[in-house]
């Protein structure tokens, strides 16, 4: 208890955040799962060709305000992963890594996505929304 009294503005601090990241996982993250388009998963989906036209700068800096948003995303989906903090984690981590580059990411989005509770959630979420599952390659 003393450790509670001595440390209770870190705990408010802690506390307000996260409330925060459960109110933006709940609004942001279903949003971003019914938008996702059901072939994102697969191999012969067309990748967008936006950035690869602009001026090497503007790729540089989209390239890195994409990873930092995604980076953001995936520390905040591993911190409502913990016990006591509510939040919708895993879907988080799945959006982050959605939005990020980095070797190894499409092997690491399937096995995130294939995972049962993940993937029942994507699943309830889509049909809600009248959008069509997720297609998924066969392993």
């Amino acid at each position: 208890m003393v450790w509670m009294d001595t440390n209770r503005d870190w705990l408010g601090w802690v506390g307000a955040g996260s409330l925060l990241m459960l109110v933006l996982s709940l609004l942001i993250v279903p949003v971003l799962v019914v938008k996702m388009q059901p072939d994102y998963f697969l191999e012969t989906r067309d990748e967008q060709k936006s950035m690869k036209e602009r001026h090497p700068a503007l790729r540089f800096i989209g390239k890195f305000l994409k990873n930092l948003g995604g980076g953001i995303l995936v520390i905040s989906g591993i911190l409502l992963s913990l016990p006591l903090i509510p939040g919708q984690g895993l879907l988080t981590v799945l959006i982050g890594l959605a939005v990020m580059d980095f070797p190894g990411k499409r092997r690491l989005e399937l096995w995130l996505v294939k995972l049962g509770p993940v993937h029942w959630a994507i699943k309830k979420l889509r049909a809600k929304a009248d959008q069509p599952p997720l297609v998924l390659p066969a392993d």
